[in-house]
C-alpha cells in the first residue's frame, strides 16, 4: 500500500490543510487510507471466479486496451 501511496497520491507531500504536519506522518495518514480503502474495495466487491473474471477480461478489458494501443500508434505515427 505504501507503493501506491508513492504512485498516485504524492508519497510523503503534504495534504491540504496540513501543511504543518511533518512529511512522514503525512506519508503514514495516506497509507492508513489506502490501505483502509484496498481492504473496503475487497470485502464490498464480488469475489469472482476465475472463468469469470477471464470473460470480463476478454470481453471488456482486452479490447479496451487494445482500441488504445491502435489509437496511440496511430497518433504517433500521424504527429510524430
Amino acid at each position: 500500500c505504501a507503493f501506491g501511496v508513492v504512485l498516485f497520491w504524492g508519497g510523503p507531500l503534504p495534504i491540504k490543510g496540513l501543511s504543518s504536519w511533518p512529511p512522514f506522518f503525512c506519508f503514514l495518514l495516506k497509507t492508513v487510507i489506502f490501505m483502509l480503502i484496498v481492504i473496503w474495495m475487497g470485502s464490498v466487491l464480488p469475489n469472482l471466479r476465475k472463468d469469470q473474471a477471464l470473460k470480463v477480461i476478454t470481453r471488456s478489458i482486452f479490447p479496451f486496451s487494445s482500441l488504445c494501443f491502435l489509437v496511440y500508434i496511430f497518433l504517433k505515427t500521424i504527429f510524430h
